[in-house]
């Protein structure tokens, strides 16, 4: 019905005592566009953290764990002698247990015990991660599980790789909605997540230590990472 005629119409069911109707404008939804955009900064690492472990073995459980626990005592006074301070070296996932293996596939037979420990380390520099290695390897520990490189975020780096994120989120809508014919208006709504990265993985460590590199380890730099989902609307 169009205006006139309900207009008409609201004058008859007036007339008559009954209730008007109302004229609703119904809005379209705007038409949109959904992107990611990455942004991406290094700075220099200068926080490093250490785990390595000390695994014993023997067939008296006792002699396992006394082994164990003078090598690992010999391991952090090596590591306090190397520079690190008492209260950055921690001790953790203490466990003892049996091996187990199959005679034939068929005989069931108990071996030696095992014995681990894990002392994790915090340096608060890079340079010398290699050497407090060495030094806890050549007093008993004999693997190394983590070796990874961080640093303190400045809000100025983090905002740097936020703009960069915006930016290219807003390049690649602006290509796409181009290349079709329209133009780009305004964003509606962006989400953010910060995805922090470290230098190095487990498996590099393992490398360098069974290459006997360990000293020649190095922190590099530490990549900030900022990924935002922004929608803008099509004009």
């Amino acid at each position: 019905m169009n205006k006139a005629g309900c207009l008409l119409a609201a004058g008859l069911l007036l007339a008559l005592g009954l209730p008007s109707c109302r004229i609703q404008q119904v809005q379209n939804q705007p038409r949109t566009i959904t992107v990611t955009g990455n942004g991406k900064v290094k700075i220099p690492s200068n926080q490093a953290n250490i785990t390595l472990s000390v695994i014993t073995r023997n067939i008296d459980v006792v002699e396992a764990a006394k082994e164990n626990s003078d090598k690992m005592s010999a391991v952090k006074k090596a590591i306090r002698e190397a520079g690190v301070p008492f209260a950055n070296i921690t001790t953790s996932n203490y466990a003892i247990r049996q091996e187990e293996s199959y005679q034939n596939g068929r005989t069931f037979v108990q071996g030696q015990y095992v014995v681990s420990n894990q002392v994790n380390i915090t340096l608060g520099g890079v340079s010398y991660a290699g050497a407090v290695i060495d030094a806890a390897v050549k007093a008993g520990a004999n693997q190394l599980s983590a070796l990874t490189y961080t640093a303190e975020e400045s809000d100025d780096s983090v905002k740097q790789a936020r703009l960069l994120a915006i930016k290219q989120a807003e390049e690649k809508a602006n290509t796409l909605v181009t290349a079709s014919g329209a133009t780009l208006g305004k964003v509606l709504r962006i989400v953010e997540e910060q995805i922090p990265m470290d230098y190095m993985s487990n498996a590099g460590l393992r490398n360098a230590v069974d290459d006997g590199q360990t000293g020649d380890i190095t922190g590099g730099d530490y990549e900030i990472t900022v990924s935002v989902t922004a929608t803008y609307e099509i004009l």
